[in-house]
């Protein structure tokens, strides 16, 4: 069983109190990928293949995405390898073809302005309206952590639940260590993953 994030929006905002629900979705996606990183990528997540377009050096990342496994050029090096990226934490250009800066909203190429490259990546199941689902065996670590953080980052003491927010942080981290021992009491990693995208 899954559910989907506008489920988890309504939750958490339950606690948060927003002005509108769709103001926390981006803090909602950013929560829920920190949740499946620190539980563990390979655990929760099936990986797959992509062309992604870079147009004037930038890239869309997919909407599904969580984290990169490789990166590279269908243009071949000087061995005639593959081009691999280059992770750089800054828009200074240097010798590397395939050098790339990831930010919120996409991929960024100082040295490469148009052309395709090839993404693998850990990913999100998502549903027909392509919003993201969220197995059941992480979601209650997904919604303590995103209702403490974005509690926390909206600074608003007047909430009801401002003054338990060292509590709140406690149980998402108890949440997240639960959900990973729920998830490695399964032994075959192939297993593990397919049995909680259904």
């Amino acid at each position: 069983m899954v559910k989907n994030l506008d489920y988890l929006l309504e939750e958490v905002n339950a606690t948060v109190k927003a002005a509108s629900k769709s103001s926390l979705t981006i803090g909602v996606i950013r929560g829920v990928r920190q949740v499946i990183r620190d539980i563990g990528v390979e655990l929760v997540c099936p990986y797959k293949t992509v062309t992604l377009y870079v147009r004037n050096n930038k890239a869309e990342l997919p909407t599904d995405y969580i984290k990169m496994l490789d990166l590279y050029s269908s243009v071949k090096n000087q061995d005639g390898g593959k081009n691999l990226g280059y992770k750089i934490t800054h828009m200074m250009k240097t010798l590397h073809r395939l050098e790339f800066v990831e930010a919120a909203n996409g991929l960024m190429f100082p040295n490469y302005n148009h052309g395709d490259v090839t993404l693998e990546y850990y990913y999100m199941q998502v549903d027909e309206d392509g919003s993201l689902l969220i197995p059941d065996v992480i979601y209650n670590a997904c919604y303590k952590f995103c209702e403490y953080d974005l509690l926390e980052k909206s600074g608003n003491v007047r909430n009801p639940r401002w003054q338990e927010r060292l509590i709140m942080k406690q149980d998402a981290l108890t949440a997240i260590s639960n959900a990973r021992a729920e998830i490695n009491s399964s032994t075959i990693p192939s297993a593990r993953t397919l049995r909680f995208l259904k």
